[in-house]
């Protein structure tokens, strides 16, 4: 696969991811939905890695030089290690988020009922990924 298909793919998952990003965070927050605000952190999580993937294709699938002889090739492989990283401590966070929530109604703190929109932002959001999904692998074949 050339690098400006897959450069071109994940700008279009860049763009997706920041503009989910941003409407499920906002309206989780303002519709009281902790769920959405999570989901909204996983997709600033694959904001962050559209942007390592962009970084490092580029600089991947540099020929050889005389400093590396053998071509960049080992750099997609530290980017998958960045990725993994990520995924990992945005995975953490969002657990001790939820450890909290539940910490807090176990000491009699209510917890906000979601307003019935953010919903359509979930549905929204679910339609937009499953796109990006099929989209992604039908210019991967």
């Amino acid at each position: 696969m050339s690098v400006s298909i897959i450069r071109h793919v994940t700008w279009v998952g860049f763009w997706v991811n920041a503009v989910l990003m941003v409407i499920k965070i906002a309206i989780g927050h303002y519709g009281h939905s902790d769920a959405l605000v999570a989901d909204g952190v996983h997709s600033l999580s694959d904001f962050a890695t559209d942007l390592i993937v962009l970084a490092f294709v580029w600089i991947a699938y540099k020929g050889a030089d005389s400093r590396h002889p053998y071509g960049h090739g080992k750099f997609e492989t530290f980017a998958s290690l960045l990725i993994s990283v990520t995924l990992l401590l945005v995975a953490i966070g969002l657990g001790w988020a939820g450890m909290r929530a539940i910490i807090s109604s176990l000491k009699g703190n209510p917890l906000p009922r979601p307003d019935i929109w953010t919903i359509a932002v979930a549905i929204i959001a679910i339609l937009s990924k499953e796109w990006l999904y099929r989209y992604t692998i039908a210019t991967g074949r």
